[in-house]
């Protein structure tokens, strides 16, 4: 609506520019164009009258300017008045009209058109206007004051036609503006809604705009794009999926060797060799764990990552979980507090996918809480059977910005890495989560600020808890 509202106005703009300088200029001519009308109107009235009759339609002298029309008379081709309509007055009674009846003579012999200003006895102006007619001329009077009366209504009135005239040029100038938006800003809010979806992660996103124009061309080059990024983006799952089953196998081999040297298999160990294989044991694992998450995410993008639900006790989950955390937190010097009702409940979920999300939740409080903070799992029910599993922490927290994002795959938050502590994570645990949770009917959402630690909150529906 913001460049509809801007075409609206350009157009506006340019339409009363337009009319305005138009109106000027008519305005400068109107004045001489109307007395100019006027003169030829009564004139042509006049020469009409004295062309078809004689005394018996003299009054007909009137239809150009009722209002104005005073009085006219008959004069033959000797100067003689023949019928006069001036309330019996002779012409000559008339100041000035001596001058009238040979300005009649002059119509009457030389067939032309005379005109001229006379005071009457009263001392009202009149318009003298004089036209050759059969066998003599016509002579008529009209009112010089209700002629100027007359064009100042012709002047109201063309101010009248030129306002409506605007403002329907103005209204049509609007339909015009709104009609332009809505064809351009059509194709635009397609490629607008399509760039949307794609920079979410959907690269199935496409414009497909049927026209032979710019826009087509853009959208056509818009869907290549996108076919391009999907493209990419499958190869990208493949890879990811190849070379995390490839790793699997060999990771799983050096932890059993590694365990198998720390149990003594291979003779006793000194304490520097004792030392330095769980220094590759605790390196194994991490990588071990970021190569089950990356199968995970391949799964999961794949439509393939099976879940089975079962009957699990809430509180005894929650137990077994949190007595994990607590050394966990007590190595880092975090505070750690579990609540959970004492009447438990029982869940349907996937008991792996249950405690992975819980564990991913409570792994990324303490990445980012420092020594002396806090770090809370809280479990509690709402009317209605929804149940609610929060991790809550006093860490460094995030800016709306990146609440946006903190669900995307590989995405952590630029300001926080290894302001607390070295970074083990890949980015992938929140993304893993929030998927777990989803595809058993629930949800994820994340409440932070900056300095200000952060909340995450499973929900789950009352058909999942009872």
């Amino acid at each position: 609506m913001r460049l509809a509202l801007k075409l609206s106005v350009i157009v506006v703009i340019f339409l009363g520019v337009l009319l305005c300088g138009i109106g000027w200029r008519v305005w400068i001519d109107h004045g001489s164009r109307v007395k100019k009308r006027d003169d030829a109107v009564l004139r042509n009235s006049v020469l009409a009258v004295a062309g078809t009759c004689r005394h018996h339609c003299l009054q007909s002298t009137g239809v150009s300017s009722p209002r104005a029309f005073r009085g006219a008379f008959w004069v033959n081709h000797e100067g003689l008045v023949v019928a006069d309509t001036i309330g019996g007055e002779r012409l000559s009674a008339l100041p000035g009209g001596t001058g009238a009846i040979h300005w009649a003579q002059s119509a009457a012999a030389g067939e032309k058109i005379v005109s001229g200003i006379i005071e009457s006895d009263s001392g009202e102006r009149l318009r003298v206007i004089g036209a050759p007619g059969e066998g003599g001329a016509v002579i008529a009077y009209f009112s010089e004051s209700e002629l100027i009366r007359s064009r100042a209504w012709f002047d109201r009135l063309w101010r009248k036609r030129m306002i409506q005239f605007a403002l329907a040029a103005i209204a049509g100038g609007i339909l015009l503006s709104l009609l332009l938006a809505k064809l351009l800003l059509g194709p635009v809010r397609r490629i607008e809604e399509a760039a949307r979806r794609v920079a979410d992660g959907d690269f199935t996103a496409r414009v497909s705009l049927n026209q032979d124009d710019e826009f087509g061309e853009l959208g056509k080059r818009f869907d290549a794009m996108t076919n391009r990024l999907a493209e990419l983006d499958a190869l990208k799952d493949q890879f990811l999926s190849k070379v995390s089953h490839d790793l699997k196998n060999p990771l799983s081999t050096i932890l059993s060797k590694v365990d198998m040297l720390l149990g003594g298999y291979k003779g006793p160990l000194n304490d520097k060799q004792k030392e330095a294989l769980g220094s590759v044991e605790g390196s194994v694992h991490r990588l071990d764990e970021i190569v089950g998450a990356m199968l995970d995410v391949a799964r999961i993008d794949a439509g393939r990552k099976k879940f089975e639900p079962e009957d699990l006790d809430l509180k005894e989950e929650i137990d077994l979980i949190g007595r994990d955390a607590a050394l966990r937190a007590k190595q880092m010097g975090i505070s750690f507090t579990v609540s959970v009702p004492p009447e438990g409940g029982i869940i349907r979920f996937d008991p792996t996918a249950f405690r992975k999300i819980v564990a991913i939740l409570l792994e990324n409080a303490f990445q980012f809480t420092a020594s002396g903070g806090s770090v809370s799992l809280n479990v509690s029910r709402r009317s209605g059977g929804k149940c609610l599993i929060v991790v809550s922490d006093t860490g460094l927290g995030f800016d709306e910005q990146h609440a946006k994002r903190i669900f995307e795959k590989f995405y952590q938050v630029p300001e926080n890495k290894g302001k607390v502590r070295p970074v083990t994570g890949s980015g992938l645990g929140l993304y893993i989560a929030k998927s777990f949770v989803e595809s058993h009917g629930g949800r994820l959402e994340a409440d932070s600020a900056a300095m200000r630690g952060s909340t995450f909150t499973v929900s789950l529906p009352s058909g999942m808890a009872t």
